[in-house]
């Protein structure tokens, strides 16, 4: 009895199916992702806001976790400051870009290398970060975004 047992719990574990991503899956995670960045740079909030899901959690460095609300209400700000001319992004890069894909979802690292002005001082920013991405309706979206600065 036992070895029917056993032999039918093996049958079960072969005959699992295991969701494997396809190449299509990784191109159209690129290209959220590449959609993103673009968004961000340019703060198209409208394409961030379908980007992201409704529970998106957002750390820089040390700080405490923004909430989605919070973060729109961020880019906001950060749209005013481009239109007005207090901030200018002359550079706005994603390098090192290493994904893994777990069926509907995926871990994202790499280093955003940012120039710009703000308020009239230059700055030069290196930024390690990590995202977490998740498929919601065939859709890729950012579900949670880490970051810490780079030393100089």
């Amino acid at each position: 009895m036992k070895k029917i047992a056993y032999l039918i719990y093996l049958f079960s574990l072969l005959s699992c199916t295991v969701e494997v991503s396809t190449e299509s899956d990784i191109e159209s995670l690129n290209q959220a992702i590449n959609d993103f960045n673009l968004a961000f740079e340019k703060v198209d909030i409208a394409k961030l806001n379908l980007l992201t899901t409704d529970q998106y959690a957002h750390v820089n460095g040390s700080n405490p976790v923004i909430t989605k609300e919070a973060w729109m209400a961020y880019l906001k700000k950060r749209k005013g400051q481009l239109g007005s001319g207090t901030l200018e992004v002359t550079k706005y890069q994603f390098k090192d870009k290493q994904l893994v894909q777990y069926d509907q979802s995926a871990y994202v690292t790499g280093i955003i290398e940012m120039d710009g002005n703000l308020n009239g001082e230059e700055f030069s920013r290196r930024i390690r970060v990590s995202h977490f991405w998740v498929q919601e309706d065939g859709q890729w979206k950012r579900a949670g975004f880490h970051d810490v600065r780079i030393g100089e």
